[in-house]
């Protein structure tokens, strides 16, 4: 058929090079394995690709919260590999409290 079905993030055999930070956490990796998946799909003249695999999962950057800056957030960086065999380096951010109704973090 020749159509690539994304995977899921907890489908993907080894994250490598992880540094241990919640940056390459599961839930995380899942979150944006599905959005790039939800673009794809929704956004016209993009190619149909899917990330299969994250590498040198890094948090280059983390901002504590305080009473200045009420909002804890982790800078991320990872490299994916696309499913047309390319790799992409990505970057993301996670907001402590942030989820849905505040409850959990937020990854955009």
């Amino acid at each position: 058929l020749g159509i690539t079905q994304a995977v899921k993030a907890a489908d993907l055999a080894v994250y490598t090079e992880d540094d241990g930070s919640v940056c390459g956490e599961s839930w995380v990796l899942s979150k944006i394995t599905d959005r790039f998946s939800y673009q794809v799909h929704h956004v016209p003249h993009l190619p149909d690709v899917a990330i299969t695999d994250f590498r040198d999962i890094r948090q280059h950057r983390y901002e504590q919260a305080s009473e200045e800056w009420p909002i804890g957030r982790h800078y991320c960086r990872a490299t994916v590999s696309l499913s047309d065999g390319r790799d992409r380096s990505i970057f993301y951010l996670i907001e402590e409290g942030q989820g849905f109704a505040s409850i959990g973090d937020n990854v955009e």
